[in-house]
């Protein structure tokens, strides 16, 4: 069976917010229930996912101001109290940061006491990674979904740089710069379906167009020189430019210029086309941006979400929706433009509260894309898009 890596997905929240267990087996519906668990040891086993790439996410408090789902918050305030003191709050400008540590060290936790028995590390580097992997070890790495975990309220570059090289420390590998609501860092570029948005409020056109601040330059510039993977999903076409922008120039100037990439996306010229909302047609790169990331030799991580895929929203839990045959079509596009495998991945996004396909509700059910892509492109294309890709990535951008 061959090897996968997932570039992003989020157990870290369903431990974090929930106290699931990652050691444990779980058998979740497949569209939306916030409670179900779609990434766990058994089933990473199962399928031959030696890495993941866990997201640690804490829950913007943007959320709860929004004008449809202010009135639930506050009542979900008083009825799961102990969940919602999770969620970020606006009292303490560094509050996501101290919480997203909390959750780092839950992950750890269960990774240690599972270690035996699944044959589970977490690495906290590069060189401690390939010694792992040649070990024939299961990998779990950490990365940051939204720069609000690393403070705000902040003019001072030290004051989020510190935080950095902290979680750095702790194996953090890689940022996802934006998320659902601007930071300090940057702008947003949305990234939830219509009709998600529309039940809790969400602005449709959240995309905002602002940009990197002063202090994202500068922390674009410390992850290229400190070997953390940028990750450009939920950024605005504005930043995403200005990110270009700074490794174009750090090239010129004879500095080190890391890969960059997409973790967990689709493509803009399949989905967008069916999507109603510029703001998400925009929020996908499109096959240009995606020779610029081939470029820079970073990759592309494929969703496992069909609204990103195709831009249909599939969440009727009556209703079979799979996903294997639109990665499959957004591998043949990718190549159109390219002509080679080597810029594309897989990042399913799973336990991040997505719409998820039935095809592939669960990890254990990942040996299906792998025998999927292997059984049209065959063997060596498989181990590329499946895992070697994804080495690629963590071998460059990553020290």
């Amino acid at each position: 069976m061959i090897p996968i890596i997932d570039l992003h997905c989020h157990p870290a929240i369903k431990v974090y917010m929930f106290n699931k267990d990652i050691r444990h087996i779980h058998h979740p519906w497949s569209d939306v229930y916030p409670f179900g668990m779609h990434v766990d040891l058994p089933g990473m086993k199962e399928s031959n996912v030696r890495v993941i790439l866990c997201s640690h996410y804490i829950p913007e408090a943007g959320f709860t101001r929004l004008h449809k789902s202010e009135w639930l918050f506050k009542i979900l305030r008083w009825v799961l109290h102990g969940i919602m003191k999770r969620w970020e709050s606006y009292n303490n400008p560094d509050d996501a940061y101290s919480k997203v540590l909390q959750s780092i060290d839950k992950i750890n936790h269960q990774v240690a006491a599972g270690s035996e028995q699944f044959n589970v590390v977490n690495v906290t580097n590069i060189a401690e990674f390939k010694i792992a992997w040649k070990l024939g070890k299961t990998i779990v790495l950490h990365t940051l979904e939204g720069s609000h975990q690393l403070g705000s309220h902040s003019n001072y570059l030290e004051h989020y740089t510190t935080h950095l090289k902290i979680l750095k420390n702790k194996g953090v590998c890689s940022i996802t710069l934006a998320h659902f609501f601007e930071n300090s860092v940057c702008d947003t570029g949305g990234g939830i379906p219509p009709s998600t948005a529309h039940k809790i409020g969400y602005p449709e056109n959240a995309c905002t167009e602002k940009g990197l601040t002063s202090i994202g330059a500068d922390v674009v510039h410390w992850c290229q020189d400190n070997g953390m993977i940028i990750d450009l999903v939920h950024s605005s076409v504005t930043t995403r430019t200005q990110v270009y922008e700074i490794l174009e120039k750090r090239q010129n100037e004879g500095k080190i210029v890391r890969p960059v990439s997409f973790t967990h996306t689709g493509i803009r010229e399949l989905a967008g086309p069916n999507m109603k909302i510029d703001c998400d047609r925009y929020y996908l790169p499109d096959l240009d941006e995606i020779e610029k990331i081939s470029k820079y030799k970073g990759v592309v991580g494929l969703i496992l979400m069909n609204y990103w895929l195709i831009g249909i929203e599939e969440d009727d839990p009556g209703k079979i929706d799979n996903a294997i045959p639109y990665i499959l079509q957004s591998i043949d596009l990718i190549y159109k433009r390219l002509l080679h495998y080597d810029s594309i991945a897989i990042g399913t996004d799973l336990d991040g509260f997505t719409q998820v396909p039935d095809d592939l509700g669960h990890i254990r059910l990942l040996s299906k894309i792998s025998s999927a892509i292997q059984e049209k492109l065959g063997t060596e294309i498989a181990e590329k898009i499946c895992y070697k890709n994804a080495l690629g990535l963590l071998q460059h951008a990553w020290d």
